[in-house]
């Protein structure tokens, strides 16, 4: 169901063009009053604090004011202006993955500002074909089938330690393993059109696992393609493997975000304290909220629908 649009005397968009792999090319119009206020604004918290020469605080002129701290009022507006164009977007369903600006775009934060256009380039969040829950169902006879064959493969390799580990954690792995086939079974039904899928969410994540596997090759004296010869695999199985690694996930983040908004599930005052409670002390000070808020109710959602189909197996 489409948001209600939200009006803004300041901004509006003009054009919405979809390319290719969900990238959007939105036009927006800037009307200067938002410009020139956020500069004003700054200006006023600046001259309350800072000291002009030849003025008494928050009495020299604004022209003044603007020419001897024009970096940092310029950057201050760019965010502030930045973020409101970014929230405006949420809130007209453009629903985007990611934003991106156009460099020019700092060019109009000027004091005698003009209204002016600005390109953004978006990647809209792909859209799912409904899945009905009640469809899936995996035994757990099948996850006991697939354990035992990992048993027997270390027995044959006579892996005593593995085997022992095996052994006193038997419930814990047959737990993970069942778990595991669930969620294969549900990607499996979730579908997200090829030309839908955001390249860049491809692109990022294999060139950074590439990165690391590389650094890690030369850690142990060897190219790249030398440790992928070794380990019996190639850099075109890697990427492909890699591509369905990134895909799984964005369909995971998709339907269990879908699904909590369906099912009303919310991330709870315990929930949040619960989570922090995991967290080393010295790390609480770089913790992003949101994030965090968002990763809760993933893996609420992810538990909640692996139940679900274990109750109805």
């Amino acid at each position: 169901m489409n948001k209600e649009k939200k009006e803004n005397k300041f901004i509006k968009i003009i054009s919405s063009q979809k390319e290719k792999g969900s990238r959007v090319i939105i036009t927006v119009g800037i009307k200067k009053e938002l410009v020139v206020n956020s500069i004003n604004d700054i200006l006023s918290k600046i001259s309350e604090t800072k000291e002009i020469k030849g003025f008494r605080k928050g009495k020299a002129p604004k022209e003044l004011i603007f020419a001897q701290y024009k970096k940092d009022i310029i950057e201050e507006s760019y965010s502030h202006i930045q973020n409101i164009i970014i929230n405006f977007i949420y809130e007209n369903d453009v629903n985007p993955l990611r934003i991106y600006f156009e460099k020019d775009f700092l060019e109009n934060i000027k004091l005698e500002a003009e209204d002016f256009e600005i390109k953004i380039i978006c990647y809209k969040k792909p859209e799912i074909k409904k899945v009905n829950l009640e469809k899936i169902k995996v035994k757990k006879e099948t996850a006991e089938k697939k354990f035992n064959e990992e048993k027997e493969k270390y027995q044959k390799e006579n892996n005593k330690e593995v085997l022992q580990d095996l052994k006193d954690n038997e419930e814990k792995y047959l737990n993970n393993i069942y778990e595991s086939l669930i969620i294969e079974t549900l990607l499996e039904e979730i579908v997200i059109e090829k030309e839908d899928i955001p390249e860049y969410i491809i692109r990022e994540h294999t060139d950074r696992s590439l990165e690391n596997l590389e650094n890690f090759s030369k850690n142990l004296n060897m190219s790249l393609d030398e440790y992928l010869s070794q380990s019996k695999t190639n850099k075109d199985k890697i990427i492909k493997d890699l591509e369905k690694e990134v895909i799984d996930q964005l369909k995971l983040d998709i339907f269990t975000e879908e699904y909590a908004k369906e099912n009303k599930l919310e991330v709870t005052k315990e929930d949040i304290e619960s989570q922090l409670t995991t967290i080393p002390e010295e790390e609480l000070k770089n913790i992003n909220a949101e994030e965090m808020v968002y990763n809760i109710r993933y893996y609420k959602s992810l538990k909640e629908i692996v139940n679900l189909v274990k109750k109805q197996s």
